[in-house]
Order: C-alpha cells, then structure tokens, then sequence
C-alpha cells in the first residue's frame, strides 16, 4: 500500500489541527506495523498558501496515480481537512475512465464554491466542474444546511441514510461496479456518531459505528477496480484521549485487508 500524507487545511477555525493528524498516524504506523510492504509519501503543503496547496496537491496526486495506474496497490490519502479530496478526485478523474465516488460524510457539503474550494463545498464543487453526480453515492449524511438545499436538490446525488446504511450493506447490486474503470472512497472521520468519536471539527449526533463503518470497508476492498481512498478530519486538537485509538482500529482494518488481498 501507498500512503500519502496530505497535512493541509482550507483554515477554516474549527478544521486547525487536523493537518497535524498525518503525521501522528504515519509515525504509530512505523512504531506498530511491519512497514516493509508500506510506501511513504509526503506532498509539498504551504501553510495558509491555500491556492499553491490545491494546485500542488492536485499536480502531486495526478502523477501518482499515473504512476500506479496499473499496478494492485491501494493508495491511501491521509488529511488534513475534506478540502483535499477536492484535488486528489480531480486528479483521479483525469487518469481513470469514468470513476465511481463512495463518499462517507455526516454533511453534504454542497455550499455554493469559494474561489479555493474548502471542505465545506468540495462536493457541489466537482459537480460544477462537470463531474456526473450519478457516479457519487453520498453515505450517513444528516446534516443539510439551508444554503446547500438547492444545490442538493438539482444535482440528485443518491443519499445513503445511517437508518439506510446496513440494508444498503447487504444488496451487492449495490457494489457491481464493473462499467466504471476506477471507484474512490473519502471518509471523513465526522461520518461517525458524535458519542463514538468527536475529535473532529463537525461532530454530529446519530451516525455510523465503527462496526458498520468495517463491514462498509470489507465491502469495498473486494472490489477490483478499487483504486484510492482518503482519511480525512481527524482532529489531535480535540481529541478526547479516544480519537486516535479509533482512526488506528479504521488504519489496522485497512491495512489488514490490503494484505489478504
């Protein structure tokens, strides 16, 4: 597996410290795990640069999923805050034929788009560059602001509820994804139930566990044409002593699974 540390943030207040979160996760990596079947990689951030940020990560990820277009590795993404996936799906689409988005998120963020998109509107973002909305299925959402409800409502993404999530689990026509060349999965962290993990900037109540959150991941990773994945809004800032002991049981989960494969 590949994994690239994305230490960037759009600098919105409550995301600061989360561009902390990849290098506490690669460091426990290399104190717990057998790294010798890992690659490492760090991409050019700038603090508070955030257009050279989007541009770099952008370039950077582009020319590694050109690299590994081919090859059977995964390649995971560590954040930083949900404004990277904006670049790092950008740069997917342009290497892989019609790409499939899995998008696990309390929030649909879908805010109309700033200049240098932030997590608050990367979806509705992608969507505006032109990016097929039937090719995205956005899954625990439950947080829908009033700005983003007539983005959402034009662009007809499909919609996983949490009360959803298990049937969606058991239907595998829900994961015969054969017609597109390549699927992508972000996870931010705030998909989770704010009682089971709240060092994030957005908590939000009623969310995933973390047993469904790995029934979701066996899922995905039996998929052939899984190619990359992000991680993103951990937040050290706010942890309450619980946060990183669950991201490393996710990293564990991931990292057990790219070895049966």
């Amino acid at each position: 597996m590949i994994i690239v540390s994305v230490p960037a943030i759009h600098a919105f207040g409550k995301t600061k410290g989360s561009e902390e979160s990849p290098k506490q996760i690669i460091d426990y990596i290399k104190c717990e795990k057998d790294c010798r079947n890992l690659k490492f990689i760090e991409l050019n951030i700038v603090p508070e640069n955030l257009e050279s940020n989007q541009k770099n990560i952008f370039l950077d990820s582009l020319k590694i999923f050109k690299e590994n277009r081919y090859n059977y590795e995964k390649i995971l993404f560590l954040g930083g805050d949900h404004s990277i996936s904006f670049s790092l799906f950008n740069a997917f689409r342009q290497v892989f034929r019609n790409p499939f988005l899995f998008d696990l998120d309390a929030h649909y963020d879908m805010m109309p788009p700033l200049k240098e998109v932030s997590h608050e509107e990367w979806l509705q973002a992608l969507i505006d560059m032109g990016f097929y909305p039937g090719n995205i299925i956005l899954l625990g959402a439950r947080k829908l602001y009033d700005e983003e409800k007539e983005n959402f409502k034009k662009s007809k993404i499909k919609i996983i509820k949490v009360s959803e999530f298990d049937d969606f689990l058991k239907d595998e026509k829900n994961f015969r994804l054969e017609e597109n060349d390549a699927v992508y999965l972000s996870l931010d962290l705030d998909v989770l139930d704010k009682k089971l993990f709240s060092a994030t900037g957005y908590p939000v109540p009623n969310g995933l566990n973390e047993e469904q959150l790995r029934r979701f991941l066996d899922k995905i990773f039996l998929l052939k044409n899984f190619k990359a994945m992000d991680l993103v809004e951990y937040n050290p800032k706010k942890d309450d002593g619980k946060g990183l002991k669950i991201v490393m049981n996710i990293i564990n989960s991931i990292l057990k699974k790219e070895v049966e494969r």
